[in-house]
């Protein structure tokens, strides 16, 4: 029915934008804009976009229906085109080989492609062949790249907008939020307890992905591609139509048609779907989810959209996607769990291994693996291991080359993770669980900390416990700060307390704790603090929670409605038939402490709790 209104829409679009809807499927326009007005989304205006193209300079359009988020651009588009000529000479002057001949041929042939899809146009051998005044050089190269459980390395061109300074006149109101591990848990999780039953779990992938948007045609000449040509030997240029993989817009441009079009598959065929850019991941039951794939699969191409049929994944209770595994096996009678691929374990044992045997760690590849460790980290546990991090953090902003004590010791830590790694339980049934509430305060006078745990059966449990004086002044004595106060930290220690007071009562539990600390409910959230002294405290606490198996949630109470705020001023009158006052986890701290290459606060304890009266 709506084929010649269709047709119509790509004869009268400009034919920049035409080109590329054009382009490896054709998109229908009409179909597109009947569905979303049945389905009425957030984003009613992606479709009519298509035909108008999206800027990659300057403010992006209105994403309606994705998250708020505003970044403003550094300069105008009219500062940016002021420094145009010498910026493109300094661009020009810096490209050529690669000295990798596979890779740049590689790399250009990826170009020629385009070139033969229609969204790109070229090559121009001169910028002034180039059939705009006023032209603007960004530079493109090819970049070897393995992605999850690839049997061989990929060519990605990379269009760097960032050192063509396009990206700097780009600003936005909102901002995609791609699936990641915890969303990926929680998508499985809401699906599992819906179904009760058998799930299966499905992955579609859009071919060319930035490649079928098309771009505000009126920007053409703010962004020519510069890119070395093996054949030609010399700089070539190109003219794009499409999205490009390096603008600091496109990303959002594209991401929010997956959106769009999940929100579209919920409401005809209640598909259960989410999207990680590019990959639309969906879990649904097992007896439906074969035909969930196949009408999304249809609806896509109803719709235009070009998916890869190479990444297609069916309906399987055991999938790579994101780069984790999802085991759905043991439902419902057991958890799900999702785990890093053993490829990438492995990876990061060699990469570990060889920096321990180097004794070198620079800059940029501490920078790599903090990445890597830190996605390894969002498959396990809670929040565990966080802390370890940190030495790796600091040396990615250091020009130092040797391996100090310090990153020794995580380095061995990690290694000894990877050893024993276990995949993270997706829970769906949290409901039977017994459910354990505290709250928790500290007062920066004596340094004393007041936590109380309630549970269905038995009254309230209480404890007191005060930060030794030494311990203080040894925080006090490491800051850098002219200016400092330890309350973050008295307030942090008070959810390890009561794990290491009533482990009994917190085992294989649902624990919902309380805190009137934003900094210090910050910290235990993350799994991480700014501080050192910090990093060790959440660091201890998140190591017990996953010992003892605890599914936690922190959340912040202001202080007049917390139960325990005149607990911490030594005011023991409550619910509470007693409070305990154990004795300060000074070793335990220690110890954890050690465990991060930190030596100084161990020993500093150590000593100072030896000569305290």
């Amino acid at each position: 029915m709506l084929r010649k209104e269709d047709d119509e829409f790509i004869r009268l679009a400009p034919p920049e934008v035409s080109a590329v809807l054009k382009a490896y499927c054709v998109k229908r326009v009409a179909f597109m804009r009947e569905v979303v007005h049945i389905c009425s989304p957030d984003d009613y205006a992606a479709v009519s976009m298509l035909v108008m193209g999206l800027p990659m300079l300057g403010w992006s359009c209105p994403a309606f229906g994705l998250m708020s988020r505003v970044n403003h651009p550094i300069q105008s588009v009219e500062d940016f085109m002021s420094s145009r000529t010498s910026r493109n000479s300094r661009i020009v002057e810096k490209i050529g080989p690669s000295g990798d001949k596979v890779l740049d041929k590689l790399a250009y042939d990826k170009t020629l492609a385009e070139i033969e899809a229609g969204v790109t146009f070229g090559p121009y051998f001169s910028i002034d062949s180039i059939p705009f005044s006023d032209p603007c050089i960004a530079p493109r190269q090819g970049i070897w790249e393995e992605h999850g459980d690839a049997l061989s390395p990929t060519v990605r061109i990379i269009d760097d907008l960032l050192c063509g300074e396009q990206n700097s006149t780009t600003g936005t109101c909102q901002a995609h939020r791609p699936t990641d591990v915890d969303g990926l848990v929680s998508q499985t999780r809401a699906v599992a307890e819906s179904c009760n039953g058998e799930l299966s779990a499905w992955t579609s992938d859009f071919a060319k992905a930035f490649k079928q948007v098309p771009a505000d045609p009126s920007q053409r000449k703010y962004l020519i591609l510069a890119q070395y040509s093996p054949s030609a030997e010399q700089v070539v240029y190109f003219v794009t139509n499409c999205q490009v993989f390096g603008s600091k817009s496109s990303p959002l441009n594209f991401s929010r048609y997956p959106a769009l079009f999940c929100w579209c598959a919920a409401v005809l065929f209640k598909v259960a779907a989410t999207h990680c850019v590019d990959d639309v991941i969906s879990v649904e039951s097992s007896d439906t989810a074969a035909s969930g794939m196949e009408a999304w699969e249809n609806f896509m191409a109803l719709c235009g959209w070009k998916l890869s049929s190479e990444k297609r994944k069916l309906a399987s209770n055991i999938l790579t996607v994101i780069g984790v595994s999802l085991n759905l096996q043991p439902l419902p009678s057991n958890c799900a769990t999702v785990m890093v691929t053993k490829k990438r374990l492995q990876a990061l044992w060699k990469i570990l291994r060889k920096i321990m045997s180097s004794g070198r760690l620079g800059s940029g590849l501490a920078a790599s693996l903090t990445g890597k460790l830190g996605f390894t980290l969002s498959s396990c546990f809670g929040r565990v291991g966080r802390c370890h991090l940190r030495p790796s953090i600091k040396r990615a902003y250091s020009r130092k080359q040797k391996l100090d004590h310090m990153l020794y010791v995580c380095i061995g830590w990690w290694l000894a993770f990877l050893q024993s790694y276990q995949p993270r339980p997706v829970p769906t049934s949290l409901s039977e669980l017994p459910l354990i509430v505290s709250y928790s305060d500290g007062e920066g006078g004596l340094a004393g900390i007041g936590a109380a745990v309630w549970r269905r059966k038995g009254p309230p449990q209480a404890l007191y416990c005060e930060v030794p004086a030494y311990l203080r002044d040894y925080w006090h004595s490491s800051s850098s700060s002219l200016v400092y106060t330890d309350i973050f930290l008295v307030e942090a220690l008070g959810p390890l307390l009561l794990l290491l007071e009533f482990p009994k009562i917190f085992k294989n539990s649902m624990w919902l704790h309380f805190i009137d600390n934003e900094a210090a409910e910050a910290s235990l959230i993350r799994g991480t603090s700014s501080k050192s002294h910090g990093d060790h405290i959440v660091g201890l606490t998140w190591s017990l929670i996953q010992k003892l198996g605890i599914f936690a949630y922190f959340d912040r109470v202001c202080s007049k409605s917390n139960p325990v705020d005149g607990l911490s001023r030594r005011k023991f009158v409550g619910p509470w038939d007693k409070v305990f006052k154990p004795e300060f986890p000074a070793l335990q701290l220690s110890q954890f402490a050690e465990s991060c290459g930190d030596e100084t606060w161990g020993g500093h304890m150590e000593v100072s709790a030896r000569f305290s009266p």
